[in-house]
């Protein structure tokens, strides 16, 4: 039985634990963060977040694990942690040299409440992913995003579906990303 597996325990779906215990390290190559639905007219909640240097793997790993620790017994791990709605990049062409990028940082966002829909999530960068996002995919029904710069006084959409895309590079949002609002348009 695999670490994730093991801990699959029973959590609630709506645990406001101390950030501390979140994890909201900025440190490691690769990052997993469970976002919750946004309240009307504010920002996700950040559920829980982890960090490795090894891999990705290891990052969502780590995730479930303190998911599990800080949100205590209740509904299951495993569903808030399956659901990937999109990657953020700190090269232009999703960090690969096969699309015009650089190797460098990713975080994996999932959504506790599944794929997005019309209002899609609201997730505010950490300071670092501000000043260093440079391109952004989408998954599980995301296909636009509406990136916000960090004085939260300009925005801009793109389209964040398919590789390559406009999600490949932000342009002027490139390492000036104050918000991520990633949703569903045909």
């Amino acid at each position: 039985m695999t670490l994730v597996a093991a801990v699959m325990a029973v959590v609630p779906a709506s645990a406001n634990a101390d950030p501390q215990a979140l994890g909201l390290s900025e440190d490691g190559a690769y990052c997993a963060m469970l976002v919750g639905k946004a309240p009307e007219g504010g920002v996700s909640p950040v559920r829980a977040q982890a960090c490795s240097d090894v891999s990705i793997e290891e990052a969502k790993t780590r995730l479930v694990a303190r998911y599990a620790t800080v949100a205590g017994v209740g509904a299951p791990v495993a569903a808030a942690v399956e659901t990937r709605i999109m990657v953020w990049y700190e090269n232009i062409g999703y960090n690969s040299e096969a699309h015009g990028g650089y190797p460098g940082r990713m975080t994996y966002i999932y959504g506790d409440k599944g794929g997005c829909d019309n209002s899609g999530y609201r997730v505010k960068p950490n300071s670092w992913w501000q000043q260093n996002m440079s391109s952004i995919i989408g998954d599980n029904d995301c296909t636009v995003a509406k990136i916000h710069n960090r004085a939260l006084n300009s925005a801009s959409e793109f389209r964040i579906k398919d590789i390559p895309d406009e999600g490949r590079w932000l342009g002027e949002y490139s390492d000036n990303v104050g918000l991520t609002q990633p949703f569903h348009r045909r």
